[in-house]
């Protein structure tokens, strides 16, 4: 691992994907614990989701950004790809933002969210929008950062479902200066 000075962004590449699969797995155990069935955040596991974004990786438009610490640890990533929300206008969907806990509220989140948004930009995509769990208690994050509710589903999880907000950005480029680290909570 390198040493830098500040946290740093940058594409992932397929090393990555065991530190990604790690944030996401602590992640949803520590946000979603007593919001979803602790046998289903128990299940979840390292290598399906380091085999799940693999996948992902591998597919064209699809993007994975990870953000580092001073140490050159993976604490957080950003995967967005082309829009699976048919029903809007928005072509462009950040399927995933994650942080580890303890780096959470240092405006890592900010900082991802706005590199996802330039790369939009270069690709010459302007919309951009997010799912979010209903009970997710990080989701005023896409509202501070500007994003306006759409809409709600039911989202399948295994063998239940769980409500879910869609949000959207009309206009990328309000995202795309997001690199000051801030003190919201993300």
């Amino acid at each position: 691992m390198r040493k830098t000075s500040a946290p740093s962004i940058r594409p992932a590449t397929e090393r990555d994907l065991p530190a990604i699969a790690r944030v996401l797995v602590d992640t949803w155990r520590s946000t979603f614990q007593g919001i979803l069935p602790d046998s289903f955040l128990s299940a979840l596991s390292y290598p399906e989701q380091e085999e799940r974004h693999r996948r992902r990786m591998r597919q064209p438009e699809n993007q994975h950004l990870v953000i580092e610490d001073t140490a050159g640890t993976v604490v957080g990533f950003a995967n967005s790809g082309r829009s699976r929300l048919v029903e809007y206008p928005h072509l462009s969907e950040l399927y995933a933002i994650y942080i580890l806990a303890d780096h959470q509220a240092r405006g890592l989140g900010r900082r991802l969210v706005g590199a996802v948004a330039r790369a939009l930009i270069v690709q010459g995509r302007s919309r951009m929008l997010v799912r979010a769990l209903e009970a997710n208690p990080c989701r005023a994050f896409y509202e501070h950062l500007g994003a306006e509710r759409l809409g709600m589903h039911s989202l399948a999880m295994e063998d239940f479902a769980v409500p879910a907000i869609d949000y959207g950005w009309d206009n990328v480029r309000q995202l795309a200066g997001l690199r000051e680290v801030g003190s919201m909570g993300e």
